[in-house]
């Protein structure tokens, strides 16, 4: 990671570079994260789940935001989305998936109607 002072140049350089592309925005909302700015973090978490909602780490680290700085009902409402979106994609998603260390998207569901 670069030092905490060329952060911010180098994500806008990359989102000059690459706008639209999930994995920059999910960089950038991470962020925002350290940096303790919660309300831009969360809106750049929004933000790259609807450029890519089959990319689940971005599932993942917007779960875990909201876990520690949102309330329950945001947390279940953001499940309910990801169990909609059924994400297949992301380093770390298909790698929990192929170990069984993730729950699937249906078993979260199953959950939640009980």
């Amino acid at each position: 990671m670069a030092p905490r002072p060329a952060r911010k140049t180098k994500s806008v350089d990359a989102l000059k570079n690459c706008d639209n592309d999930a994995y920059v925005v999910l960089a950038v909302a991470k962020l925002f994260w350290l940096e303790r700015k919660n309300k831009k973090a969360k809106e750049w978490f929004i933000k790259a789940v609807k450029l890519d909602p089959d990319h689940g780490d971005t599932w993942v680290t917007y779960y875990k935001f909201t876990a520690a700085h949102g309330t329950e009902q945001e947390l279940q409402t953001l499940v309910e989305k990801c169990v909609q979106a059924d994400p297949k994609h992301g380093e770390l998603w298909c790698r929990s998936q192929a170990r069984g260390t993730l729950v699937s998207t249906t078993q979260v569901h199953r959950t939640l109607e009980k």
